[in-house]
């Protein structure tokens, strides 16, 4: 094998072990520095959505010597504008007819802000350390203009806080902020939204944020959106009983959600974010919980009661696609970490997610194009009908499948839990391999594919499950080797091994099952170690195919085990990690694919 594959497989297996970005990661916005591998860095979400930011948008300064000032009080609501400017009050309810600024500030009990103007520019309303509540209905409602606009004063603290009953509102009206129009929210300052009744913050149309800080608590939804949501920056910390974020358009182009940068913290009751279109994230830093978080596993009877009747608690969940292009984001969902009608794909950026069900499950494909990903905990890592892992880190822990591309829902999924997803898809599917370092530690198949299983470049290591009869690699197809790294471990009566090889491949047996503290140790005829790897699991059969295994040449195959009680360790061994045992055998590899046991290389 050529030098330059050898250390590029060398330096893909020390990154993976590296690259996994922990929950402490910077959410300052910036791109983390896992990104290596991945595409091009898209940095504006308009050139995904089309929902262009206009400048009204991103305009946080504001002249209140140009500006209708607004002050309120528990007993009533002054102003320096006159109702031919816009302004009508009615003890402390306001209503304002015209377009313009209206600069707001003071407390008010029990009252409500009405935006009713026909104008043909934008309405918009600065609030300066407003605390405003209404017993009846809504706080804030639009019921008409060509776009609000609802600005933080840059240094200031405002809450808006609905009643728990609506006794006084227009038919439709759910969110303390309801919106009828394209509705924008920025500034520099603080906003908090108590939606007691259902939603925070509604629009009908589009809804932009630019920047602010916003603090969201709801009964069902925190911000809803029907033509699409799209976010600029900002810093949000969201706690509601049902969505996160929402769009509920169904028009091909529209119900997206964009976002760009910013900082996020979501604790939901169902999904995160919830798009009848696509959804894309760019960069920042993300730290989602949905439905009680991964403790509550679908493996269990009762799950999916998530408050009502088919509502799911997903991280990620979108009508079309889920596009991820940079950023951190951290998962913690009973439900599914990322569900895409169509397609999902990670360009760049860190993933890191614990599921009660599975990681990523999308009904088209699923793409790795760079960054990394880590499931810390599924039901099944991906599922999806093609996988492509082309560029960045994935490692993957499972309970059932690491990846499953078999034809609609397995026997498995379908017998043994009560929250399996149902598919009905393709007769063929394909995962393929390239460029990518894999880790996959799956307690039944660690690559379950009904078509064409292709390792072209990368690493690809993976054991399957610790009961007997169960595989690590599962191939109807093609299983193609033509570069890279593998090791698979299992205890299949036999493990699957490529049908179709350009560098050899070494099927070790061992003499009795391993235990979890047990190496694959193997060393060249120098004495230097080729492979020194944990699988921290009962296995029997290896399947090796790399570099480091030159045809020809003469390498050892050692008994060995870690020094400590490490029995979740999985990965490459460091010299003082694990002792070395007896030699089992002497072995050459050979072009294709050989077995070898204790009594040496099996014909």
């Amino acid at each position: 094998m050529k030098s330059k594959q050898k250390l590029m497989v060398l330096v893909c297996i020390s990154a993976l072990l590296l690259s996994a970005c922990d929950s402490s990661s910077s959410t300052s916005g910036d791109v983390v520095t896992t990104q290596t591998n991945g595409a091009d860095q898209i940095t504006n979400v308009e050139l995904l959505t089309g929902d262009k930011f206009d400048a009204a948008d991103l305009y946080n300064d504001y002249d209140k010597s140009k500006s209708v000032v607004i002050t309120l009080s528990d007993g009533s609501i002054t102003s320096d504008g006159s109702e031919e400017a816009g302004v009508k009050i009615d003890g402390t309810t306001l209503t304002l007819t015209k377009s313009g600024n209206y600069y707001i500030t003071g407390s008010c009990g029990d009252g409500k802000i009405i935006v009713d103007s026909d104008d043909t520019e934008n309405v918009r309303l600065v609030l300066d350390n407003v605390n405003l509540t209404n017993t009846k209905g809504s706080v804030i409602y639009i019921r008409q203009a060509k776009k609000a606009i609802i600005t933080a004063a840059g240094g200031s603290t405002n809450s808006l806080t609905d009643a728990s009953s609506y006794t006084q509102e227009d038919e439709g009206v759910t969110a303390a902020i309801t919106a009828l129009s394209d509705l924008t929210i920025n500034g520099e300052g603080q906003l908090t939204v108590l939606g007691n009744y259902e939603d925070a913050v509604s629009s009908n149309a589009d809804m932009k944020i630019g920047s602010g800080v916003l603090n969201i608590q709801s009964k069902d939804d925190g911000i809803v959106a029907s033509k699409g949501l799209s976010i600029k920056n900002g810093s949000f910390n969201l706690q509601c009983g049902g969505n996160g974020f929402k769009t509920t358009s169904t028009v091909e182009s529209e119900g997206f959600i964009g976002i760009e940068s910013g900082n996020y913290t979501f604790t939901t009751g169902y999904n995160i974010c919830n798009a009848t279109g696509s959804i894309y994230y760019l960069n920042g830093g993300f730290n989602g919980s949905a439905g009680g978080g991964s403790g509550v596993s679908s493996t269990e009877k009762g799950w999916g009661s998530f408050g009502e009747k088919n509502m799911t608690a997903k991280g990620f969940k979108a009508g079309r696609d889920i596009q991820i292009y940079g950023g951190s984001l951290t998962f913690d969902t009973a439900d599914d970490t990322l569900y895409a009608g169509n397609a999902i794909a990670v360009n760049n950026g860190c993933v890191i997610a614990s599921s009660g069900d599975d990681g990523f499950v999308s009904n088209s494909s699923i793409d790795l194009n760079g960054g990394s990903v880590t499931l810390q905990k599924s039901f099944e890592g991906f599922e999806s009908t093609n996988v492509n892992l082309v560029g960045g880190y994935l490692d993957i822990t499972s309970a059932a499948d690491g990846i499953n591309v078999a034809n609609g829902t397995d026997s498995f999924a379908t017998k043994k839990r009560p929250g399996k997803n149902d598919f009905t898809r393709a007769d063929k599917g394909a995962v393929k391999v390239d460029n990518t370092c894999v880790n996959i530690r799956s307690d039944r198949k660690g690559i379950n594919v009904n078509g064409d299983l292709s390792i072209t470049g990368g690493a690809l290591r993976l054991r399957g499950g610790n009961k007997d009869s169960l595989s690590s690699i599962s191939c109807s197809g093609k299983y193609a080797v033509s570069g890279g790294a593998l090791l698979a471990a299992g205890n299949d009566k036999e493990l699957a091994v490529p049908s179709d090889t350009t560098q050899p491949v070494v099927c070790l047996k061992y003499p009795e099952k391993q235990e979890n503290a047990s190496v694959i140790c193997i060393k060249d005829s120098k004495g230097q170690v080729v492979i020194a790897f944990c699988v921290a699991s009962g296995f029997d059969k290896v399947v090796l195919s790399q570099p480091a295994l030159e045809k020809g040449k003469e390498d050892t195959w050692y008994q060995a085990a870690l020094t400590s009680d490490l029995s979740q360790t999985f990965g490459d061994m460091q010299d003082d990690a694990y002792k070395v045992g007896d030699k089992i055998t002497t072995f050459k590899a050979e072009e294709g694919v050989m077995t070898v046991d204790s009594t040496g290389v099996v014909k």
